[in-house]
């Protein structure tokens, strides 16, 4: 596989991992009713799942010049997939609210690994003249996925559960980490 080729199945693996976590941030808030009927929480309360996530995400935002310095962009991206399939399957079979924002918590990890992550790498594979298009193909899956994101969300709790959204956000993680597992070939500098 050439270096080109490399690049850009990178940028689809870096695409799909960020799509897949920027719908995560966007479907809590049409679920809320019904995650309050089923755990009979206050609206200030069920908010916590959305305030407390980008909390937590603004947090590790702020960590991730640190760890990219100490350990891979591979082993980064890696472990920013594994806390949002992590977190969607404790979402996904929560008995309770404090379970639920437990799982939260741990997708806003993988969330505030991922979203500084995506453009260091995108700018550190991209030679200069063409940056400004690959972080153009990266902001269309930012762009897409909020849009996406709520439109989802009330299909599942018109037709499925609340919590079934997050399982097949869980195996769409899983496989984004397969993914990344195979073709994830470049190396810090």
């Amino acid at each position: 596989m050439n270096k080109k080729t490399g690049n850009g199945i990178l940028i689809f693996v870096l695409i799909a991992g960020m799509f897949i976590n920027l719908i995560n941030v966007s479907i809590i808030n049409v679920m809320l009713p019904k995650i309050m009927g089923q755990f009979n929480v206050s609206a200030s309360t069920a908010q916590w799942l959305s305030t407390g996530f980008m909390l937590l995400t603004g947090i590790i935002i702020t960590l991730v010049p640190f760890l990219s310095k100490k350990l891979q962009y591979k082993t980064l991206f890696n472990a920013s997939m594994v806390f949002l399939v992590a977190g969607s399957l404790l979402c996904f079979i929560s008995p309770s609210f404090a379970i639920l924002f437990a799982g939260r918590l741990v997708q806003a990890v993988g969330y505030g690994l991922l979203l500084p992550l995506a453009m260091i790498l995108v700018l550190a594979i991209t030679p200069s003249e063409k940056r400004g298009v690959n972080m153009g193909i990266l902001s269309i899956g930012m762009m897409l996925a909020p849009a996406i994101g709520p439109t989802l969300a009330g299909i599942a709790i018109t037709y499925l559960s609340w919590n079934t959204l997050f399982s097949i956000m869980a195996a769409a993680g899983t496989a984004v980490l397969i993914l990344s597992i195979f073709t994830f070939r470049y190396k810090n500098e």
